[in-house]
């Protein structure tokens, strides 16, 4: 199923012994799904490594619809394996929503939070997350509000990350003589690659890159 090593016939007469060695290789990924196909980049018909497969179930699982699970099976050659993944799925859809009162008192001290998070929408074990947030001044001139969006996509090691943030604010200043309205929008749009280089039982190594475009407009009237 996986490496060998064996004795062939042979004459061991003059003190000399043979071994032949089979590495073995992976025949195929079962079942061949474009999320197989994207946990496990490029591994069919390579040397079976552990270490890559372990990295490609715990790509399926990051997504908390998936508990997937491997199992080698026999292939049809000497030295073939095919791969199964057997995964129990659940909903695509899960979020939360949390409130506290850590906000300020002139735009709101209570705050409330929605997030969503879409599970393998376009089948490549992808996510799609959105985050709203507000306080409770939401429909008052003196408010914070907020939202958030990300779509994340793996292939094999790699994982892939497009976000763009938005929050905005309104403020009333008030002076001896007159009222001031302060407001202000920030964005911020942003690219994430992350790699994994290295894991075992108790450590993991990643590298990781990001490329952020923030922009900032505050006015006072």
């Amino acid at each position: 199923m996986t490496s060998k090593v064996y004795l062939k016939p042979q004459d061991i007469s003059q003190g000399e012994v043979q071994l032949h060695a089979i590495e073995g290789t992976i025949e195929k990924f079962s079942p061949n799904t474009p999320s197989t196909q994207s946990a496990f980049w490029f591994q069919k018909g390579n040397h079976l490594n552990l270490k890559d497969l372990e990295i490609g179930i715990e790509t399926i699982n990051r997504l908390k619809s998936n508990n997937a699970k491997l199992k080698l099976s026999p292939g049809k050659n000497s030295g073939e394996t095919v791969v199964e993944i057997e995964n129990e799925k659940t909903s695509i859809f899960n979020g939360y929503i949390t409130s506290n009162n850590f906000g300020q008192e002139t735009t709101g001290e209570y705050q409330g939070t929605a997030l969503l998070n879409i599970d393998n929408p376009l089948g490549i074990n992808d996510k799609i997350t959105i985050s709203l947030n507000s306080t409770d001044n939401h429909n008052l001139n003196d408010n914070s509000k907020g939202s958030a969006y990300y779509y994340s996509f793996a292939l094999g090691r790699m994982l892939y990350t497009l976000g763009y943030t938005r929050s905005t604010y309104e403020q009333q200043i008030n002076a001896s003589l007159n009222t001031y309205e302060s407001e202000g929008t920030n964005r911020s749009y942003n690219i994430d690659v992350n790699y994994k280089l290295f894991h075992n039982q108790n450590n993991k190594i990643n590298l990781g890159s990001f490329v952020n475009n923030y922009r900032s407009e505050n006015y006072i009237d």
